[in-house]
């Protein structure tokens, strides 16, 4: 029943990101990986930086397959895109060894309002942009 509704809402407005991302995510919990990734893939050509479709992504991508998903989302400029943030953190430190870049990328995802779990994030109140 879940997925019947979330594929009418995708009907109803295809150019919103928010049932596509969903619908993945049922997918994703039903195993279905290939369907889970078209729709997380949908998701981010219309909102290239949604928290959902971009953890998705990232996922079920390898981070080289992703990367070009993550450039997009950061070129997009929102608080929305710490996902991308800190898989580019990740690609700095891991792939090319590159810590302080990678170090920066950290404090960018920090500075973003979709931290998955912010009790685990701490040091994020620090890096709250001023009111």
């Amino acid at each position: 029943k879940a997925q019947s509704q979330l594929v009418k809402a995708a009907k109803l407005n295809t150019k919103q990101a928010d049932p596509f991302s969903l619908l993945g995510v049922w997918y994703e919990v039903q195993g279905d990986f290939k369907r889970a990734t078209g729709c997380y893939s949908k998701a981010l050509l219309m909102d290239p930086s949604h928290p959902v479709a971009g953890r998705g992504i990232l996922r079920l991508k390898s981070s080289k397959d992703a990367s070009t998903l993550c450039q997009r989302a950061l070129n997009f400029g929102t608080f929305q895109n710490g996902w991308a943030w800190k898989s580019s953190g990740d690609a700095k430190a891991l792939i090319e060894g590159d810590d302080e870049k990678a170090i920066l990328c950290y404090q960018q995802a920090l500075r973003c309002h979709d931290i998955e779990n912010p009790r685990q994030h701490r040091l994020g109140i620090f890096f709250r942009l001023p009111r």
